[in-house]
């Protein structure tokens, strides 16, 4: 439907009721209350950055507070958020680079 890349996503599929319990027990992004039925959904608009290790990433803010979650209806906090991922993505290509200079 949305033309998913299988090599970069990974979707659950099961009984909805225990998928959404399963996320409201372990996602800290997750709405806390519902039933699992038909209106029932647990995204809320928050994003988080996890690099392929599974490390949350996070940014420190103007007064040195860690910010772990970016609010994805405020504009700011999205453009802080794809200036956090190009920042992993610069770190993972350096790394590339290191280990073919070692390889040589």
């Amino acid at each position: 439907m949305y033309e998913a890349d299988p090599k970069k996503w990974i979707f659950v599929t099961g009984d909805k009721k225990m998928i959404y319990d399963l996320a409201r027990k372990s996602y800290f992004a997750a709405v806390t209350e519902g039933d699992g039925g038909p209106g029932d959904f647990i995204h809320t608009e928050n994003f988080v950055l996890v690099d392929k290790e599974g490390i949350l990433r996070s940014r420190e803010d103007d007064n040195g507070n860690i910010i772990g979650v970016y609010d994805g209806t405020d504009g700011h906090q999205i453009r802080d958020l794809i200036d956090d991922i190009k920042v992993v993505i610069a770190e993972y290509e350096l790394a590339l680079k290191k280990n073919n200079k070692a390889e040589k």
